[in-house]
């Protein structure tokens, strides 16, 4: 998360999937995704604010590193911030806590935090491919974090900041034929695929703890699996209210 530019197919060392560039792509198939498996629900908080289905002409767009303060004139100004699969990105400079602190200083008294992250102690539901997968990626965690327990976590970690309220939802995300449809179907296919083929190579690079049979022809094993029988894994959210 910094202002450098990026070009198509490079990786930028400061983040950790490669071809950056991609990234608003992969950002928004993911969304559809999980947004899709949440029976079009983003929002979990008791919230009664309208969410424009499209950003209005008053948004904008900042850069920010997750690892860091946010601006203080931000501090207390907003009735909802949302996090979602992020906290990973912040393992090696700072710790989740903090980060969990930052954002929680946006929120303005009375008003919410809702953050989301894959929980991985929850088994993925699906075949040997899958299984393999999810593998992968608490193998990644762990060589970033030491720990992949973050999603768990994270209900503790508000209420550490003193927000009230604090509730957890699992929402198991379907892939494949499972999905509402063949076009989300399709899309769930192929940014599976990419991402977690991405995280394999990261895997490899940070030289995480892997048994070969994970590895071997995973992507492959993956795309077969997904067509044909389809899968599904978790997210854990936590949300709460920062007190008046």
């Amino acid at each position: 998360m910094e202002s450098k530019p990026a070009t198509e197919g490079t990786r930028d060392p400061e983040y950790l999937l490669p071809e950056r560039v991609k990234e608003v792509q992969r950002l928004t198939d993911q969304d559809t995704v999980i947004v899709s498996s949440m029976d079009n629900k983003r929002v979990l908080v008791p919230s009664e604010a309208f969410f424009p289905p499209s950003p209005p002409s008053h948004t904008s767009y900042a850069i920010h590193n997750l690892a860091e303060e946010w601006p203080t004139v931000m501090h207390g100004q907003y009735d909802l911030v949302h996090q979602r699969i992020a906290i990973l990105g912040v393992g090696t400079t700072t710790t989740p806590q903090k980060a969990v602190s930052y954002l929680g200083a946006l929120v303005a008294p009375g008003d919410w935090i809702q953050l989301g992250e894959l929980d991985l102690r929850q088994p993925a539901s699906g075949g040997q491919a899958i299984r393999d997968g999810w593998a992968v990626i608490r193998a990644v965690f762990k060589a970033v974090c030491t720990y992949d327990n973050i999603a768990q976590s994270i209900a503790g970690r508000l209420r550490e900041e003193g927000f009230e309220d604090v509730q957890e939802e699992r929402c198991e995300i379907v892939l494949g034929p499972r999905c509402k449809g063949p076009v989300v179907a399709q899309t769930s296919i192929d940014i599976t695929l990419q991402t977690w083929g991405a995280l394999l190579e990261v895997a490899k690079s940070l030289n995480a703890e892997l048994e070969e049979s994970v590895r071997e022809n995973l992507i492959s094993r993956l795309e077969t699996e997904l067509s044909q029988e389809g899968g599904s894994h978790y997210m854990l959210y936590a949300y709460g209210r920062k007190p008046l």
